[in-house]
Formats: C-alpha cells, sequence, structure tokens
C-alpha cells in the first residue's frame, strides 16, 4: 500500500514505515503529523484517485528529527562582480505510519 501526498509544492509517494525528508513545515520531534492533503492511494487491488485530492484521506507521520539539507552552493557572476551563495534549507525527516480514507475508491483501469 503506497499513498502520493502533497507537502511544501512537492508530490512525495510514501508507503508504511518509508522515512522521508521534508521542507517547510513545523513540528516537534517525537510529535505526529498529519497529511491531509493525499492525492492518490493504492493498496495493490484498487486505486484511488482524487481530483485534486482524496475527501477524508489522511496520512499520519511521526516525526524523527529536525535538521537541515545539504548546502546548496550557487555562484553568480555579474558586471565587474561575483556572489557566493550557501543555502541549506531546514528539514524534517518523517516516517510515515498510516494511511485511512473513508471514501467509496473508484477502479482505474
Amino acid at each position: 500500500m503506497f499513498a502520493v501526498i502533497e507537502t511544501g509544492g512537492k508530490q512525495h509517494k510514501v508507503s508504511v514505515g518509508d522515512k522521508i525528508k521534508i521542507e517547510k513545515i513545523t513540528a516537534e520531534e517525537g510529535s505526529v503529523f498529519l497529511f491531509d492533503k493525499v492525492l492518490l492511494i493504492d493498496d495493490g487491488k484498487e486505486t484511488m484517485l482524487g481530483v485534486p485530492y482524496i475527501n477524508k484521506a489522511k496520512v499520519e507521520a511521526k516525526v524523527l528529527a529536525e535538521g537541515r539539507l545539504r548546502k546548496i552552493i550557487v555562484f553568480k557572476i555579474f558586471f565587474l562582480r561575483e556572489k557566493i551563495q550557501v543555502d541549506g534549507a531546514p528539514m524534517i525527516c518523517l516516517q510515515s505510519k498510516c494511511c485511512t480514507s473513508s471514501q467509496i475508491p473508484m477502479r482505474i483501469v
């Protein structure tokens, strides 16, 4: 069983037990975070597809750690000067626990 969720302007494929790194959310370490923007759920037999989201579907994940992503070095060369920019975006490491939906699934052939 897997689900596709949307968070931070990106889409992530998650299944039970997966560890993912996500940007742009704030949560404390050890807490449980719920994603309500679920785009697709597949259990192996049936597939539910939302337009754009599946109603009453949620993915629950536990926050494992907070940190920063790998640093990205950007070089910008302007007329007679240079600029070096280093950026490491904040991230949260999550482990998905369960995926629930109370909607009747649609079949996709």
